[in-house]
């Protein structure tokens, strides 16, 4: 996995995978 951090940053903007 890439990280966690990254992974709440999607959830945060609405999005289902990375950037």
């Amino acid at each position: 996995m890439l990280g966690g951090a990254d992974a709440a940053a999607w959830l945060k903007a609405g999005l289902e995978g990375p950037k």
